[in-house]
C-alpha cells in the first residue's frame, strides 16, 4: 500500500480511501470508513483488467463529479503498444462496485504520473487545478507542473513550467490563508525528503521548506478536511 488517497463522501459522512496496490499489474485499493477509525475490509480493483499489455495502475485519487453523481476515479498506467509510458487514465463509478470502462483522460505528449486536483478561486472566478508529474526522461525533467480546466472533466489549457526542482513526484495542494502550497517527495539523495513551494497567483513560486516538518520518508499523500471533533478521536 502507498500513494494513499483519502476524502471525504459527499454526505459529508464517512470516507472513502484509494491507493497503490502494487508496483506491477491491473489493480488499485479501495477502503471505506465511517470515522477514519474502523476500515472496512481493503478490495482490490482490478479497473485495467481488460486493458491488454498494461503495466501498473499508479496514485489512484477521487473525485466527487456533483452533476453527474459519480466519482471520476484517475491514475497513472503505462500500456505496451498504446503509448511510449504513463498517462493519466480515469473511470467512473458511483458505489466503488461497478466502474465504467478506464479511457486515458490526459495525454499532454509524454510521459506524466501522480495526477492531482485542487478547486481554485482567484481573480473572481473558479477552476479546477490539475497538478502533475513530468516525466519525460529527454531531456530529463521529473518535475511538478500544472494546468487548470473549468471542472473535473477539463478540457485542460496548456501546462505551466516546471515549479520544482527535478526529481519530484506525489504533489498535493492545500490552500493556507491567501496562498496555495504545493507538497512534493523530493526523492533523490542525498536531499530525500518531502518538500513543498507557495505562490499567492499561480505564477511566482517560492519555498516553504524551512517552515515545515515532516517525518522522515513521508511519501504521497492527500489532504483532507476533518472536524474538531474528528481530530480529537484521532
Amino acid at each position: 500500500m502507498r500513494d494513499i488517497f483519502i476524502t471525504r463522501n459527499p454526505s459529508g459522512e464517512g470516507f472513502r480511501a484509494v491507493w497503490t496496490w502494487a508496483w506491477r499489474g491491473s489493480t488499485l485499493g479501495t477502503a471505506s470508513s465511517p470515522d477514519l477509525m474502523t476500515w472496512s475490509h481493503q478490495t482490490e480493483v482490478p479497473i485495467m483488467k481488460d486493458v491488454p499489455a498494461v503495466r501498473n495502475v499508479w496514485a489512484p485519487e477521487t473525485y466527487w463529479d456533483s452533476g453527474a453523481k459519480q466519482w471520476l476515479l484517475i491514475w497513472s498506467s503505462a500500456v505496451d503498444g498504446m503509448t511510449d509510458g504513463n498517462r493519466i487514465w480515469a473511470a467512473r463509478t458511483a458505489d466503488f462496485t461497478t466502474f465504467s470502462k478506464p479511457a486515458i483522460f490526459y495525454d499532454p505528449g509524454f510521459v506524466v504520473i501522480d495526477a492531482t486536483m485542487f478547486h481554485r478561486h482567484l481573480d473572481g472566478k473558479d477552476v479546477v487545478v490539475f497538478v502533475v508529474k513530468d516525466q519525460s526522461i529527454d531531456p530529463l525533467r521529473y518535475q511538478i507542473r500544472w494546468t487548470s480546466g473549468p471542472g473535473v472533466e477539463g478540457s485542460w489549457g496548456p501546462l505551466s513550467g516546471p515549479i520544482t526542482e527535478s526529481w519530484s513526484e506525489g504533489p498535493s495542494v492545500i490552500q493556507v490563508g491567501a496562498k496555495w502550497i504545493v507538497y512534493y517527495d523530493h526523492y533523490r539523495a542525498p536531499r530525500a525528503r518531502y518538500e513543498g513551494v507557495q505562490t499567492a497567483d499561480w505564477i511566482h513560486w517560492t519555498s516553504v521548506n524551512g517552515k515545515m516538518h515532516f517525518p522522515d520518508h513521508a511519501k504521497h499523500g492527500s489532504f483532507f478536511r476533518v472536524t474538531d471533533a474528528e481530530a480529537e478521536r484521532l
